[in-house]
């Protein structure tokens, strides 16, 4: 017999109602949500499926193995990287916030952020980074092959310094003002003399002040290198 319309269905039928309907874009939000705000823990297939109200495994419908799966939510950190770029900055200020918006959407998403060192992503947050590199190379004044040259040693120093920095937030090994280095109070002059003798500005200085330094350091030899060429 059909049930009347004013007569509930079962348990079941409601439960097969309002199960989600899992994509690519409703899978890859929720890992943005639960690797966000400097969460450390491990990204895992069932605190996704826990979090997007689904049977964990439905996840692997749309990615083959949970490699792949990490791999896509890098490249979307990546694009929120590349999309805090003005993009009508100078090439030198284009370079300067790429580096830092990458320093923070890996430090905000710790767990992901520190495998960015040893992953390429394929995707288009990934592409869209170095088209916006080479392009700030071009317009900075350098070659095709100096322009690849530096690609490669801007994107490898943020991506090498953003992942570490990451990497020490799963492991628990950050504070607030991380120091770069502590140095003992009890080390000689005479056997470490210039150690001793800025043993308070090592101890004063901060990640990211050195961070920041290497963007500078990297992007004035992109301004020499092509006074250079010119």
């Amino acid at each position: 017999m059909a049930p009347r319309p004013d007569q509930d269905v079962t348990a079941g039928a409601r439960t097969h109602r309002v199960r989600p309907q899992l994509d690519v874009t409703t899978i890859l939000e929720a890992a943005l949500r639960l690797s966000g705000s400097g969460n450390p823990e491990p990204l895992t297939v069932r605190s996704l499926g826990n979090e997007l109200g689904a049977d964990p495994t439905a996840i692997y419908r749309h990615f083959r193995d949970k490699d792949e799966l990490v791999r896509a939510v890098l490249d979307r950190l990546v694009h929120r990287a590349v999309n805090a770029v003005d993009p009508d900055a100078g090439w030198r200020e284009r370079m300067t916030q790429l580096a830092q918006a990458t320093l923070e959407v890996f430090g905000e998403h710790p767990s992901i952020g520190a495998v960015g060192a040893s992953t390429t992503t394929g995707g288009e947050g990934e592409l869209a980074a170095i088209e916006l590199i080479l392009v700030a190379m071009t317009d900075a004044g350098l070659g095709r092959q100096d322009s690849v040259r530096f690609y490669g040693v801007l994107s490898s120093y943020v991506i090498s310094f953003a992942a570490a920095q990451a990497a020490a937030a799963v492991a628990g090994d950050v504070d607030a003002d991380p120091v770069w280095i502590g140095v003992h109070r009890s080390l000689q002059h005479s056997r470490h003399p210039a150690i001793t003798a800025v043993r308070d500005e090592l101890e004063a200085l901060r990640d990211h002040e050195v961070f920041e330094s290497g963007v500078e350091v990297i992007l004035d030899a992109v301004q020499a290198r092509a006074a250079a060429s010119t």
